[in-house]
């Protein structure tokens, strides 16, 4: 089993998944190590003393979030007892299922259950493996005493599930158990991916679900993240219409979706909301906002045309505009103190808060915004150097910047002469954390410089998918002199060069004459003719994540020992910054060691880490 462990003070959501190590799954937990030699003084006795007394230790305990309960879990066995105990009752502890060997985590799972005699999990996150991935699904002759076993075991109350494609795995199986005989005393359901065209979730676990057959759910969770194949409404209505007792709704629940929530009158429930405005549905949109939603997310967008009659944001009637402005602004009042980021599109962020008199967000510690170099070059300035970012994000942390192409013909209805004119220019010092993510279309890395300037405290920098990122590092050694952290994920092909003349700040003939020359090379000496990581001299992490292409490599060997980095990068540079750690995420394929993301060679210098994705996300 795999997992991911998060406390309730860091993910303020939905369905928290629960990682226990070895250790905490083992029936005998670990002992504290005391010196016998010490003589306990009277606080240590007397603590001793009353953590013995259960009622007092429970209470305690919860007070402890998952990753504490973890901990104190090993303790001791009286320890162990209470704080498992804790984590069932109090928390959403989810024995993780993974996509690839689900097959053997479920047998894994059961051998588990089977030699414990304390149970910490309330829930089960199962990722169902593409059928067409060469997963070769391990049939069981015991798998209904197998599932049968998993469901005694565990008193489920949280669900997750993730199933990309149909498959004919035991993982499917086991969903539809669950649903079939733990329905009823489910109270949370994650559910974060289903096979394409699927239009209800009846339909995708093979099961004839009527009326409220999700009793005790007060939680439902979707992805947000706005992908091409999103959650189909009609999944979404099926679920909430069966959960009479839901309190709370996480996802991307658009403006089509409050069609059924509005009269079902769970405005409340609603905590993260995209609200993309068509004419048609601005009645119920401001039925919604007038209920005081209090959201967590929210993320606005007026770049795309009315799906009903093809006209743009800025050729509807002026009272419909207003009306917009009217339901943003009553969003963002009634969310004021638990509304915590935020998402919109370039044009609209200026819009908003150089015309709509917005509140200010002061509860909101991280925005995503849509970019568009474009604009700013038509407008003949920074159009981001004018927003007054401290007025309207007094306690901003984290930005996340998407660059993009929009069509601009409708600037000027966005842009005000006011704001062309003003002469004033404004920074935000508080953010700490910088993210720029791929796109299609050409990013011009000079860019780097002029958020640099707007945002000139950043100790982290993300950089997420970018083909360009050999420019961008070029600006990057440069601008955050204080940097302390550099994320990258790139999308990395057999074929890829080698890239050491971009770290060691040299020319490429440079590198490649060191490389094949020189074998002493912790002797040799270097000044760097162009800037280069050696800039950055409070930088304490950089880590990679390298995507897989796809292509199996099997028969398309490309190890050498020069690929992306070689020995040179790391004994000129890695081994030469001491308080640098160098960490690189590999997706490798099934040629393991024969992929060409092994990076063998760097192993004397970097650290290999299994991570998942790092990058700041709305």
């Amino acid at each position: 089993m795999s997992s991911e462990l998060e406390s309730e003070s860091e993910r303020e959501r939905g369905i928290k998944r629960a990682k226990l190590s070895n250790e905490a799954l083992e029936e005998g937990p670990i002992y504290c190590d005391i010196d016998s030699k010490h003589e306990r003084s009277e606080e240590e006795r007397l603590s001793e003393q009353v953590f013995s007394i259960p009622l007092i230790l429970k209470e305690v305990l919860k007070y402890l979030d998952t990753q504490d309960l973890l901990r104190t879990s090993l303790l001791n066995k009286h320890w162990n007892f209470f704080s498992r105990e804790v984590l069932r009752e109090s928390k959403n502890c989810l024995a993780i299922v993974e996509e690839e060997n689900s097959c053997r985590d479920l047998k894994k799972l059961n051998a588990v259950l089977l030699n414990s005699g304390t149970v910490p999990f309330n829930g089960l996150s199962i990722s169902v493996p593409w059928s067409d991935r060469n997963h070769q699904c391990t049939i069981y002759a015991d798998m209904s005493e197998l599932l049968s076993n998993i469901l005694g075991r565990i008193n489920i109350k949280y669900l997750s599930i993730d199933c990309e494609q149909g498959s004919n795995c035991i993982s499917v199986e086991c969903i539809r158990e669950i649903i079939q005989e733990k329905a009823s005393s489910l109270e949370g359901l994650c559910l974060d991916k289903l096979p394409y065209l699927t239009r209800s979730f009846s339909e995708f676990i093979g099961l004839d679900l009527q009326g409220p057959w999700l009793p005790n759910v007060r939680l439902l969770e979707f992805p947000y993240e706005l992908q091409e194949d999103d959650m189909p409404e009609s999944v979404i209505k099926e679920l909430v219409e069966a959960s009479p007792k839901l309190q709370k709704l996480y996802g991307n629940i658009n403006t089509e979706c409050l069609e059924f929530i509005v009269p079902l009158k769970l405005a409340q429930a609603v905590k993260e909301f995209h609200f993309r405005p068509t004419i048609n549905s601005l009645k119920t949109c401001l039925a919604f906002c007038l209920e005081n939603p209090k959201l967590n997310k929210f993320r606005f967008s007026t770049s795309e045309e009315d799906d009903e009659d093809g006209t743009m944001f800025s050729e509807w009637r002026e009272s419909c505009q207003n009306d917009v402005a009217r339901i943003v602004k009553q969003l963002l009042i009634s969310s004021g103190e638990c509304l915590t980021k935020v998402a919109f599109d370039h044009l609209d962020l200026i819009h908003m808060t150089s015309q709509w008199n917005i509140p200010a967000l002061k509860q909101v510690a991280h925005l995503s915004f849509m970019y568009s170099n474009g604009i700013d070059n038509r407008e003949g300035y920074d159009t981001l150097r004018k927003l007054e970012w401290e007025k309207y994000f007094p306690n901003l942390k984290e930005v996340c910047v998407t660059n993009l192409s929009f069509d601009d013909m409708e600037r000027d209805f966005y842009i005000s002469d006011a704001f062309r004119e003003g002469n004033s220019q404004f920074v935000c010092e508080s953010v700490k954390k910088f993210c720029l993510t791929w796109s299609m279309h050409f990013v011009d890395a000079r860019q780097i410089q002029m958020f640099k300037t707007i945002f000139p405290n950043v100790k982290e920098f993300y950089l997420k998918q970018s083909r360009q990122f050999v420019a961008l590092l070029n600006e990057l050694w440069t601008a955050w002199s204080d940097l302390e952290a550099i994320y990258m994920s790139v999308d990395m092909r057999p074929s890829c060069s080698n890239y050491d003349s971009v770290i060691l700040g040299m020319r490429k003939e440079e590198a490649t004459y060191l490389l094949e020359n020189v074998e002493d090379l912790e002797s040799l000496q270097i000044v760097s003719t162009k800037p280069c990581i050696f800039n950055l001299r409070k930088l304490k992490k950089f880590v990679i994540h390298f995507n897989h292409n796809g292509v199996p490599c099997l028969g398309n060997r490309s190890t050498s020992d020069s690929i992306f980095l070689s020995r040179l990068t790391g004994q000129l540079a890695f081994s030469r910054m001491p308080g640098l750690v160098v960490e690189i995420d590999r997706d490798l394929c099934k040629a393991k060691d024969n992929c060409h993301l092994a990076f063998n060679h760097l192993k004397p210098y970097v650290k290999f880490v299994e991570c998942d994705d790092f990058c700041v996300s709305f």
